[in-house]
């Protein structure tokens, strides 16, 4: 921990992310994916803040290396605040919720952030360090670089980079058009699978920490040893109509044999502007955000649960049998989704198995 940087209680630190995009002459060079350098660029950051305990993060737009805003920079920034989410070791505060903040005291929540700026921001935001960089563009591979910045003395006490691949322009969700990979998604067909995943060839580091991967009965899942809460998730790109299913164990967590009935493992899902639904379903009981929990007969071995969105609908199942449903409007298109793991004692983990997404 860098002395004085982190305050005796928990704080907020502003990741303003502000990417250092340099496209290099060799495609090679460049990170095996768009998703790979992002999560690799997340990784550095979550271990250069690993010694200040939990903390939160929120990420700005990038700026290019001229100094100026693009739909680049927004991208990037959504898609750094999906990854920082997933890992489950930081809170990431909303963007939605950073930019009326921003607003309302007159301040650009992109930009090159030099001392004075970093003091003002950590004042405003009650936040302890921002990161920032530039990013630019000119060839066939992208180079990020971040750095945080100490709000209290204004320096510099971390780095993180790392390389993309080359990334397009094209229409999409954020109004005009934004930035993609060069592998543009097409329209999916009814009944297309666009995320699946039976862990055979898996490697559970893909999904989160403190995970592994076993073999029951020919079923591959998904679980963890160390006791205590763990989150296994993916980013993935939702449709706007979809199914989304898994196979999901009853939880036994006590060596008497008894089962844990408070046990309703949360689903949650992120959409674009960082908003979160989440669903729970688990021993004795299933709910959509907002209602009652249903209790419903589910299986002590194996079950299978099971997510149908239609326009604002939304329908949860466990083994064929509907739960529950409800309309949530508010909901944009979901960019990835996290499970909980939890464990209360070594070896005796909650399981998962047989991932399947399809379009509607």
């Amino acid at each position: 921990m860098i002395p004085g940087l982190f305050r005796k209680y928990r704080s907020i630190v502003v990741v303003s992310l502000v990417a250092v995009a340099i496209l290099i002459g060799e495609a090679n060079s460049a990170a095996d994916s768009f998703d790979t350098g992002i999560a690799d660029l997340t990784a550095q950051v979550v271990a250069s803040l690993s010694d200040a305990g939990r903390l939160s993060v929120a990420v700005v737009e990038f700026r290019d290396i001229s100094g100026e805003t693009s739909l680049v920079g927004k991208l990037l920034a959504e898609e750094l605040t999906t990854s920082l989410f997933l890992t489950r070791r930081l809170d990431v505060v909303e963007r939605t919720m950073l930019d009326r903040v921003m607003e309302e005291h007159h301040l650009a929540a992109t930009g090159l952030i030099d001392p004075i700026s970093a003091k003002e921001l950590g004042k405003v935001l009650g936040v302890d360090a921002i990161a920032s960089g530039t990013y630019a563009t000119l060839g066939i591979s992208t180079r990020v670089n971040a750095r945080l910045i100490s709000t209290e003395t204004g320096t510099v006490f971390a780095a993180a980079a790392t390389t993309l691949p080359p990334v397009e322009l094209s229409k999409s969700r954020f109004g005009s058009s934004a930035l993609q990979s060069t592998s543009s998604k097409r329209r999916l067909e009814a009944g297309e699978v666009f995320f699946s995943d039976d862990f055979q060839t898996t490697d559970h580091r893909d999904w989160g920490t403190n995970l592994r991967i076993v073999e029951a009965g020919g079923t591959h899942f998904l679980t963890s040893d160390v006791p205590g809460q763990h989150f296994a998730g993916r980013k993935v790109g939702f449709p706007e109509n979809f199914t989304f299913e898994y196979s999901w164990t009853f939880y036994d967590d006590r060596r008497s044999g008894t089962v844990a009935p408070h046990v309703r493992v949360p689903l949650e899902l992120r959409d674009g502007k960082g908003r979160v639904m989440r669903i729970e379903c688990g021993n004795w009981g299933a709910r959509l955000p907002g209602q009652q929990i249903k209790d419903f007969n589910e299986s002590r071995g194996v079950n299978r649960f099971k997510l149908v969105k239609h326009g604002s609908r939304y329908s949860i199942y466990n083994n064929g049998h509907l739960i529950q449903s409800g309309s949530y409007p508010e909901f944009g298109l979901f960019q990835s989704f996290r499970i909980t793991i939890p464990v209360k004692r070594m070896g005796a983990g909650q399981r998962f198995a047989n991932f399947v997404a399809k379009a509607m």
